[in-house]
């Protein structure tokens, strides 16, 4: 980064790209709505960074320690561009859409109407153990069969064929099924960041909480921010805290982390891993509760 108002250290700017890339999602975080990697969300924000910390006066972490008040920057940037995120991924989503819907249609005119059956059904060339091999090899034998089936079996269909096993297959062959998913129902998008309102749809549908919710909202914010201190944390010095967890399924938005620079990220002193017992009961579904010592096992089952 050329032109910065301060001395350049490989090791402090790859050190801010670790912690940029708990953006995207890590074991412990999910990820911001805005950024996906498979949209180029890290390309998005070295280029964001490459353009903020100009501004910010110095990196965003230190030894595993955050600058709350330089990365509350480098998110508003990020907010700013949201909506126009949300958009385009709808928009390339309509894309890919109509696009494979072309596809599954020139697959369609490519292929036959119907698959021949019987003695007439198609076999990889030179297979020895398919049935067209067997046919080929003694074609009358193979007539001769097929008569004396017929003729010990009145009842079937006179239009109706036979295939190496004896099984009846019909001569002109089975009908292909209408194979479209567009008849396949879509889940429906109750969000969709895509249009006005989407902050307010997306903490109802996913926190079941009004937007205008700003004490809410603010404690998602403060539980996220204390989740970037602490994964920072964990990685340059060692686990903060055994009993930090993100109590949340969902992230806020990168313009909702406004204001976070005064937020308190310390955390509890002196607390202890859990026991491997207990690690265990933290993670393991009921249904793996054999592994687990027998008086331990009912708790995984007991509802109350």
């Amino acid at each position: 980064m050329a032109s910065l108002p301060f001395t350049f250290d490989v090791e402090r700017s790859t050190d801010d790209w670790v912690f940029m890339c708990f953006f995207v999602g890590n074991d412990f975080l999910p990820h911001l709505p805005s950024l996906e990697i498979r949209e180029g969300a890290i390309d998005r924000l070295v280029n964001i960074y490459k353009n903020v910390v100009h501004k910010t006066g110095g990196y965003l972490t230190e030894s595993g320690y955050v600058s709350l008040q330089r990365v509350q920057m480098i998110m508003l940037a990020v907010g700013e561009v949201e909506d126009s995120i949300f958009k385009k991924r709808k928009d390339d989503e309509d894309s890919f859409r109509r696009r494979q819907k072309e596809k599954r249609k020139r697959m369609k005119r490519d292929q036959p109407a119907f698959t021949p059956g019987g003695i007439l059904t198609p076999h990889a060339l030179g297979s020895r153990n398919s049935p067209g091999s067997q046919v080929a090899s003694n074609p009358r034998q193979a007539a001769y069969e097929m008569r004396m089936q017929n003729n010990s079996s009145p009842s079937v269909s006179p239009n109706t064929s036979f295939t190496s096993d004896g099984s009846p297959s019909p001569i002109g062959g089975i009908k292909r099924k209408a194979e479209d998913s567009d008849s396949e129902p879509e889940p429906e998008d109750n969000v969709r960041l895509w249009e006005a309102g989407w902050k307010q749809r997306y903490y109802k549908n996913k926190f079941d909480v009004d937007a205008a919710d700003d004490k809410f909202r603010r404690k998602v914010v403060q539980s996220y921010v204390e989740g970037l201190c602490w994964v920072l944390r964990y990685y340059y010095q060692g686990c903060a805290s055994w009993k930090w967890y993100y109590p949340f399924h969902y992230a806020p938005f990168a313009s909702d982390l406004e204001g976070i620079a005064d937020m308190p990220s310390d955390f509890e002193k002196g607390t202890k891993p859990f026991k491997p017992l207990e690690q265990l009961m933290g993670v393991f579904p009921a249904a793996s509760g054999n592994f687990l010592p027998p008086s331990w096992r009912k708790l995984t089952r007991d509802p109350h």
